[in-house]
């Protein structure tokens, strides 16, 4: 289960009416593909920004780490179980080397009250909310048509899994702290996921 990008609710009022929306569309996916879509092996998309805190934060001060970047919003009803999940290999795996990162879409809620929400619901780990929603160019090199989304970055600095939600994603994350801890990487494979394997990215169409 999924949470949607509002734009896809907003398209099929017009797809119905037998509007064409494909020079819009294509206008938005043209501009949503700067750079392509990223995969399992590539290097994640470079991250400078700022905190909800006001300090700045990127990748380059996580180097060397098992990082999770993890997209969602506070309005997304399927977000809130997958940040437990979270939170519960959080729990588990940060002394062995987890970090997390959240990175929030909203687009209409203050930073104060994202605070205020984090706070509330107990997630330690950092939160960045450029307020710029999914047009966040932090969300844009990963195309993200739904939520959550959640992008595992090995201690090679290379993108491990891409959305490994769910039972698939403490597995993922062992993957990787086997790997950054110089295991061989049969011992590694042992979990028996295939990370590789895992989804790019959860996309939906909708339905006339």
């Amino acid at each position: 289960m999924f949470c949607p990008r509002p734009s896809l609710y907003l398209a099929l009022p017009a797809v119905l009416l037998g509007v064409s929306v494909l020079s819009t569309a294509s206008h938005a996916a043209d501009s949503s593909r700067t750079p392509a879509t990223l995969s399992a092996g590539d290097r994640p998309a470079v991250l400078h920004a700022t905190d909800i805190s006001g300090k700045p934060i990127s990748l380059d001060s996580y180097r060397g780490k098992v990082v999770l970047l993890d997209y969602w919003t506070t309005g997304c009803p399927m977000c809130r179980p997958e940040q437990i999940n979270v939170l519960r290999s959080y729990k588990a795996l940060h002394a062995k080397g987890l970090e997390v990162i959240g990175i929030s879409l909203d687009d209409r809620v203050s930073t104060a009250a994202l605070k205020h929400y984090v706070h509330e619901k107990g997630y330690p780990w950092r939160q960045i909310h450029d307020t710029r929603g999914w047009d966040s160019p932090l969300a844009a090199p990963y195309q993200l048509s739904s939520l959550p989304f959640l992008v595992l970055i090995g201690s090679d600095g290379k993108i491990a899994a891409l959305n490994p939600q769910g039972a698939s994603l403490q597995p993922a994350v062992l993957h990787a702290l086997s790997l950054k801890e110089g295991l061989p990487k049969a011992t590694a494979a042992s979990s028996g996921v295939r990370v590789s394997a895992l989804p790019a990215v959860s996309r939906i169409a909708p339905t006339p």
